[in-house]
């Protein structure tokens, strides 16, 4: 969404809900292994964590174990909530709360977060394209992922240098091809529109 300084603002952020559950408070030995559940929409980020790591500190690495189990596989996650000290949850707020209300182990929450951008409508294409490719990645579901720009200028203008941007960004990042994923895109350019904003798109995508 572009927002002059008087445009009304409607902001949606989805973030998908992943769970780390460390056994490790600060100073427990290295048996205590932390181990990462990934979110149901991203399972590629816990083990490139764990692997990275890996690589700087390969004893430290070693003891991270980077998991997944299905939303619905109660007794796997009721065994791991069980047996740990300390549940960290990154995700939506009730994704946090639905976690704590299933253990008694100490939480550290990071809950729903919304960023947004700062540009002047004369921007390089280079700032351009990184804003886009800031846009795209994990389909608006990190917490890093502006879901509003502010221009300073010509708003119209900076929106379709962006919409542009976007285009060869899908290329990279094509959008998820479920309909589910469809669906919920329109329904979010719909109530922008709805709310008096300005939607640009391409033709074929109506």
């Amino acid at each position: 969404m572009f927002a002059s300084r008087t445009t009304p603002l409607l902001v949606a952020l989805a973030c998908a809900a992943a769970i780390c559950v460390a056994r490790a408070q600060r100073g427990a030995p290295p048996s205590s292994a932390p181990s990462e559940k990934s979110g149901r929409a991203d399972r590629v980020s816990a083990p490139a964590f764990a692997r990275a790591v890996a690589e700087v500190d390969p004893d430290l690495g070693a003891t991270i174990l980077a998991t997944y189990w299905p939303h619905e596989a109660t007794d796997a996650e009721r065994a791991v909530l069980a047996a740990v000290d300390v549940v960290t949850i990154t995700g939506t707020n009730q994704a946090i709360a639905a976690v704590s209300r299933r253990t008694n182990a100490r939480i550290v929450a990071h809950g729903a977060r919304a960023s947004v951008a700062m540009m002047r409508d004369h921007a390089a294409d280079a700032e351009i394209a990184a804003l886009a490719l800031d846009v795209v990645r994990y389909e608006q579901r990190g917490c890093l992922s502006p879901t509003t720009v502010f221009v300073d200028g010509d708003v119209q203008a900076f929106a379709r240098r962006v919409l542009a941007a976007l285009d060869a960004s899908a290329i990279a990042f094509p959008a998820p091809p479920s309909t589910a994923a469809r669906a919920a895109r329109r329904v979010g350019l719909e109530a922008a529109r709805f709310a008096g904003a300005t939607v640009l798109e391409e033709a074929s995508e109506r």
